[in-house]
């Protein structure tokens, strides 16, 4: 293969190869994409407009793709297509084992970097994030997933997978919460 796997498959390519595999599901232009990549991967995924226009301009450049201008009722879009390239790259993705990312990589380094008095800091910090995996799990909607077609079954499977992850790091932020209130109490 002649794409740079790294940045197909690393840690930031993610997002990357989510968007391969939109395309290779169905033809669309980059609006159209961004939607369906919402709707299949969920909101904990984040996903920006503007990052998918991005990510098709990189994939395109790379060759896994292709775009097209089309005009349809007087409005150009730019169609994109897999090239047989990304139909490589996808199934080398299917294959490949990647590394397991942490939810929220970047406070876990925080707090295990942390000096006694950043813990009024951390204790803010869990409270936010605690706050954005509740909100999370609110618009994940498991059981809003209907049908017993594949698509709606992996579709129901992965998100059920991200409220297990998140409802891990909610308790895990119990914990940490009382270490640090415990730290407190102990140094005031």
């Amino acid at each position: 293969m002649s794409a740079d796997t790294a940045k197909l498959f690393g840690p930031r390519g993610q997002m990357k190869i989510a968007v391969l595999a939109t395309v290779a599901e169905r033809p669309g232009h980059g609006y159209a994409l961004a939607g369906r990549l919402n709707t299949r991967l969920g909101p904990s995924w984040e996903i920006e407009r503007k990052r998918v226009y991005e990510l098709l301009a990189q994939l395109e450049k790379e060759g896994l793709i292709e775009g097209e201008q089309v005009t349809r009722t007087g409005e150009w879009h730019r169609l994109y297509r897999v090239t047989p390239l990304a139909e490589e790259a996808l199934a080398e993705w299917m294959t490949k084992r990647g590394r397991v990312p942490l939810v929220r990589a970047d406070l876990h380094a925080q707090i295990g970097y942390a000096k006694p008095g950043d813990a009024e800091a951390l204790l803010r910090k869990l409270d936010a994030y605690e706050q954005d995996c509740l909100q999370t799990l609110q618009r994940i909607g498991v059981g809003e997933v209907d049908g017993t077609a594949w698509r709606s079954r992996m579709i129901a499977l992965s998100r059920a997978g991200m409220e297990e992850q998140l409802r891990a790091e909610l308790k895990w932020i119990v914990r940490a919460r009382r270490e640090l209130r415990e730290h407190l109490a102990e140094f005031p």
